[in-house]
């Protein structure tokens, strides 16, 4: 994954979010990708998570940046099983996976534009 080390890496501009409230970035770094959702409260924080469901190891959408259930954008929604997880803090809700929770990723937003902090 990224160099400790290394600066900021972009990963969207806030306006990517804008068509479905999320997006889908993926990175690679020595030939692995690295799958991550980009999210945004109303408040405006912004949240970042692998794009891994933590009951069977999938990617949480089926269509391109669709992740949000349509009835409660506060939810991020597994597409295999229907697993549903906080926005806020990735916890799992409902679903196979209950008391689980998405790995977070640490982004920050700057100028219209989110980014992946190294860790």
């Amino acid at each position: 994954m990224p160099n400790p080390k290394s600066a900021p890496i972009l990963l969207c501009k806030l306006a990517d979010l804008q068509p479905t409230g999320a997006f889908n970035a993926i990175l690679t770094h020595r030939d692995k990708d690295l799958d991550l959702i980009i999210t945004m409260d109303p408040d405006g924080t912004v949240h970042g998570y692998h794009n891994v469901c933590p009951h069977i190891q999938t990617p949480l959408e089926t269509f391109p940046h669709e992740f949000l259930d349509r009835n409660d954008p506060s939810l991020i929604v597994c597409s295999t099983h229907g697993a549903r997880f906080r926005l806020s803090d990735g916890k799992c809700l409902s679903g196979p996976c209950f008391g689980q929770s998405l790995s977070p990723v640490t982004v920050t937003k700057r100028q219209g534009e989110i980014f992946l902090l190294p860790d």
